[in-house]
């Protein structure tokens, strides 16, 4: 939950890139941040204290540009996230250069954001 929506203020699409964000770091992380606290307690930390969840995994074992992509999505600053049709311009570039750096291979496969597109 995106921290102006936790605190009943005005929001817009920038919220479903806060989320995404958040989503994204489970996705490589494979906890929800601050675990093992509750969602309440990780949400509160979050929205209220704006802190985020470290990297556990090893920034060699996962593309730098999607550590950079969470951390704008998940931005305090609404005006600093990316739109979602960046998000799924830079999905696209980091899948490119991780099968020209051989990163991954199969593992990094979204069959889902290509048609995630046509909602945008």
């Amino acid at each position: 939950m995106a921290p102006e929506i936790y605190n009943d203020e005005i929001f817009d699409r920038s919220a479903d890139a806060y989320s995404f964000g958040v989503i994204l770091y489970e996705m490589l992380e494979g906890v929800q941040p601050f675990h093992p606290k509750t969602p309440e307690e990780a949400v509160k930390l979050m929205c209220l204290e704006k802190k985020r969840p470290q990297f556990k995994i090893k920034v060699r074992s996962y593309p730098p540009d999607l550590r950079e992509l969470i951390d704008e999505c998940w931005h305090s600053e609404t005006v600093v996230r990316p739109t979602l049709s960046e998000i799924i311009t830079r999905l696209d570039r980091i899948c490119s250069n991780c099968s020209k750096q051989g990163w991954w291979k199969d593992t990094f496969k979204l069959p889902w954001y290509g048609s995630l597109a046509k909602y945008l």
